[in-house]
Parts: C-alpha cells; structure tokens; sequence
C-alpha cells in the first residue's frame, strides 16, 4: 500500500476504514445521519485511486447538484498532488443519463443536440398532448399526469407496453396521453427528466455493445443516498455493475425522502439479494 493510501485512514473509524478498504464483492454501508457516510464515499474513491485504479474508471453517483459538488470537492482535496480528480465521473443520476444519452445518441434514438425540459416546459406540453389525445383539461391536468406518466417511465414501459398492461378506461386513456406526450418531446428534440432516467437504463438493457463499453470503463460504482433510488436508477447501477460486482453503495434506510417521486425502498433492503 502506498503512503498516501495509508494516510487516507488514519482519521477513519474502524467500521469506516474497513468499508474504505473492502474489495471484491458488492458492499453496503448502511448508517445513520452523521456517522460519514459520504466522508466513506470520498475517501473509498481517493483510496481506490491510491491503490492504483485508473480515475476515470470511477463512476459516483448522488442526488442533487449540490451534493455531487461537495462530493466532487472533497475527493479533489484529498486527492490532491495523488491523481487527476476531473476523471472521475461524479455527479446525479440525471447528469449520468444525459451524459450517455448525447454520447450513445444514435444507439438511443434520440438527437444528440436535445434540451431537456424543466417543470413549467414539461407541463406546457403535457398539456398540448392532453389535447392532441383528445382529452380535456377538466379531466385530466398536466401535473397529475405528468406524475402518471413518470411512474410508467419508471417501470421502463413504452406507451405501446403501458397500453397493452392497461386495464381500466383511465389506464387506457393515461397510456394515449403519454404516447401523445412522447410524441410533443419528439418534435421538439426535447427529453424530460424522467427521460434522462429511463431511457438510460432501456438503452443499457437492449444495447449490448453500448453497455459492455460503459462496463468496461466504469469498474468502480460508488452510489450515496441508496434508499432513495428508484427502479430506472436501480437498473442503471445493476446493468453496469452485475458483471464486474465493483460497486458500494451507501445509506440509511431511515431517512428516504423521494417517496413521491418513486423511491423504492426495496433496492437498499434488498441489496444481498
């Protein structure tokens, strides 16, 4: 072990250090508010690097913007003069899917030069495909089935599948409003955030040479805030790491806070299984 990989646990805590150093088989680190949870995430990935992986083999991902910056700042302070922190692929899930999306343009079927839409966009032209499915808006509002919608996208279900599951008139008529919906982001080379997520995980289930590259090069998947995944997220991480089982993930399973955008406590229960 080098001396700066040494030195990297000498302010660690045992149970810290012994999660910083385990290699080998996938690794859960489950643990409440304030016992450093990400200080284990930071320092795993300075310590990966020290012990002589390549940075650019490191994928990390988190939840908000500001986090995926503390993240990003707290690996560089502690990389600093060992390694070029700027390889490590660290940001949110989103960030990750548009990241592939423009890169995998072509395989995804989507345009490389696509915007993503914030909330009032997405909301303007979930109304248009309301009305483009012949609905009205004194049924069916832009909100509540934008809300319906990213459940189905969640299960990674296209309208043709989300129709053919459908067994009730709304069922039915949710399923014409996201094909409609599909079809509104299509002429305006746009994606949604829901998109990002999703489309991601589907192009790497049937996309087998985009998903060997991606394993190939991220040998090292680290994941901060587990519980509060969903199932798109979860596929993402099990597509990329189920050949190479390099992957740590960490948590506590008493404070998800995404519920309603469908985290699944499943996946961080679950995760022996």
């Amino acid at each position: 072990m080098s001396s700066h990989a040494h030195s990297l646990l000498e302010r660690l805590t045992e149970p810290q250090r012994q999660a910083v150093e385990h290699r080998g088989t996938p690794l859960l680190v489950l643990a409440g508010p304030g016992s450093g949870k990400t200080r284990v995430i930071t320092h795993r990935i300075a310590h990966l690097v020290a012990c002589g992986e390549a940075p650019s083999s490191v994928l990390a991902r988190t939840f908000t913007n500001k986090a995926a910056g503390e993240m990003r700042r707290r690996v560089q302070e502690l990389m600093s003069g060992h390694g070029d922190a700027t390889r490590i692929v660290a940001g949110t899930f989103h960030s990750f899917g548009a990241r592939v999306r423009r890169r995998y343009a072509d395989e995804a079927g989507v345009p490389s030069d696509f915007t993503v839409l914030d909330a009032d966009d997405q909301a303007k032209a979930c109304k248009q495909a309301i009305g483009e499915a012949g609905e009205g808006s004194d049924r069916f509002t832009p909100n509540t089935e934008l809300s319906e919608i990213g459940g189905i996208t969640d299960q990674l279900l296209s309208p043709d599948a989300a129709a053919a599951q459908s067994r009730d008139w709304r069922a039915r008529t949710i399923a014409r409003i996201y094909a409609a919906y599909e079809k509104v982001l299509a002429r305006s080379k746009a994606l949604d955030f829901d998109d990002l997520l999703c489309r991601t995980a589907r192009l790497l289930r049937e996309h087998e040479e985009v998903r060997e590259l991606l394993r190939g090069r991220f040998r090292n998947m680290l994941v901060d805030e587990y519980q509060d995944t969903n199932h798109a997220q979860f596929c993402v991480v099990h597509e990329l790491a189920r050949e190479h089982r390099r992957l740590c993930v960490v948590g506590d399973d008493d404070q998800s806070i995404y519920g309603w955008r469908g985290a699944d406590l499943r996946n961080i229960l679950q995760f022996e299984q």
